[in-house]
C-alpha cells in the first residue's frame, strides 16, 4: 500500500460564457506544466473530488447545465490549492507567496479586457480557496468583480483575507469546515463567514 503523503495540488473550477472560457484558457496556458515542474500536481474534477473528501469548493446551485445556463446563472471563477500542512499563519504565507501569487497575476490578465475580439462580460464571481487536508477546512475569499479596477482592489485584499482565516483558526480552533471572507464595497470582512456548506452570500 502507497502511504506517502498526497503533494500539493491545484485545481480551476470555471463557469461562464464562451468568451471567458477562451480568455481563461489563454492567459493559463503552461500553467499546469510549470507548477507540475516545482513539484505540485494539477487535478482534473474527479481527482479534485476525491481529496475533497465529499466538500463542494462552490455553491453547487451556482452550476447549471443546459443551454440557457451561462446566461442566468453565476458566472466564476475558483481556484482551489490543495495543502499538506494545517491551517496555520505561517502556511499559508508560504502558499500566499508562492502558487497564489502566480495565480493572481494569471488572473490579473483574465479580468482585463482583451485587445482583440469580443469584450470580456461582468460580473464574474471570483472566489480563490485553499483546503487544508489536514485539517479538513476549506478557506474562501470571495469577491464579485465587476470590471478590471475591481479586480486590482480584490487582488490587494485576498491575501489578508487568507491572513485573516489563519488568525480565525489560531484564536478560535475549528469549528466549521468553511471558513469564508467577503469582499464588499472594496473592503474586506472583519469577520468570517462559518458554515457547513459553501455560503452564497454574507450572513
Amino acid at each position: 500500500m502507497n502511504t506517502a503523503p498526497e503533494k500539493p495540488a491545484f485545481t480551476f473550477n470555471m463557469f461562464g460564457t464562451t468568451t471567458q472560457q477562451r480568455q481563461f484558457l489563454r492567459v493559463f496556458e503552461g500553467f499546469e506544466a510549470e507548477w507540475e515542474s516545482q513539484g505540485f500536481k494539477a487535478l482534473d474534477s474527479k481527482e479534485a473530488a476525491q481529496r475533497l473528501s465529499g466538500h463542494p469548493t462552490y455553491p453547487l446551485e451556482w452550476k447549471k447545465e443546459g443551454p440557457t445556463a451561462s446566461a442566468f446563472y453565476t458566472h466564476f471563477l475558483q481556484l482551489v490549492e490543495f495543502l499538506r500542512e494545517p491551517a496555520t499563519t505561517a502556511a499559508i504565507e508560504i502558499a500566499l507567496g508562492g502558487f497564489l501569487r502566480a495565480a493572481l497575476h494569471r488572473c490579473r490578465k483574465f479580468f482585463d479586457q482583451p485587445e482583440k475580439g469580443p469584450a470580456m462580460q461582468f460580473p464574474i464571481t471570483f472566489c480563490p480557496s485553499m483546503w487544508f487536508e489536514q485539517s479538513e477546512i476549506l478557506v474562501t475569499v470571495f469577491a464579485e468583480i465587476q470590471s478590471p479596477e475591481e479586480f486590482k482592489v480584490a487582488e490587494l485584499l485576498i491575501p489578508e483575507g487568507f491572513r485573516r482565516a489563519a488568525q480565525w483558526v489560531e484564536h478560535h480552533g475549528i469549528t466549521h469546515p468553511y471558513i469564508t471572507y467577503f469582499i464588499q464595497d472594496g473592503r474586506l470582512d472583519s469577520r468570517p463567514t462559518l458554515s457547513e456548506h459553501p455560503p452564497t452570500k454574507p450572513e
